[in-house]
């Protein structure tokens, strides 16, 4: 299993350092899950491709909790596990990291927007037995809003944006 594993995160490792692309038109907006508020979750994914336009296993989830304080979320998946997810939630609102963070320089609480990095995420994932991914920074103070997030998502994982997907919003009926 463990050798399962590191063929995993090997993958993972080439698909973020290879050049990307998203894959068709920008996706609508569907029904996914009850959240706690009692309203349904809306999801929108957005299929990834190689620099050749060749669609991989990869894509960009966008999570909306309408009647939650939280707010958007951005996850990159990768043969159907996340491998780093941006969340907005409110500046009050704080989650520990575990004690591991600490040697990657990372404080030992986040309170607000934050994001859980593949960097960061890595080895746990390796040695680990779920693939999860505990550890979490706070987005940088630019980046405060979605329209923010995605060109700032991208550049992280070599993911070239045209003008037309960076313009990507959510509609407002849903924030």
């Amino acid at each position: 299993m463990a050798s399962t594993i590191a063929a995993d995160v090997a993958a993972v490792d080439d698909f973020l350092a290879a050049q990307k692309t998203l894959s068709g038109a920008p996706p609508e907006f569907g029904i996914s899950a009850f959240n706690r508020s009692g309203q349904y979750e809306r999801e929108a994914i957005w299929p990834i491709a190689d620099y050749a336009g060749i669609v991989t296993t990869g894509q960009l989830r966008f999570v909306v909790r309408p009647g939650l304080e939280l707010g958007p979320s951005i996850s990159v998946i990768f043969n159907r596990q996340s491998v780093s997810r941006l969340d907005f939630v409110p500046p009050n609102e704080c989650e520990n990291n575990p004690l591991w963070a600490a040697r990657l320089g990372l404080s030992p609480r986040v309170c607000g927007p934050h994001f859980h990095g593949w960097t960061h995420n890595r080895d746990h994932v390796l040695t680990g037995e779920e693939w999860q991914l505990p550890c979490r920074e706070p987005l940088p103070p630019q980046v405060r809003r979605f329209e923010q997030a995605l060109p700032w998502l991208a550049g992280l994982i070599n993911l070239i944006l045209t003008p037309e997907q960076r313009s990507f919003e959510i509609p407002r009926e849903l924030v």
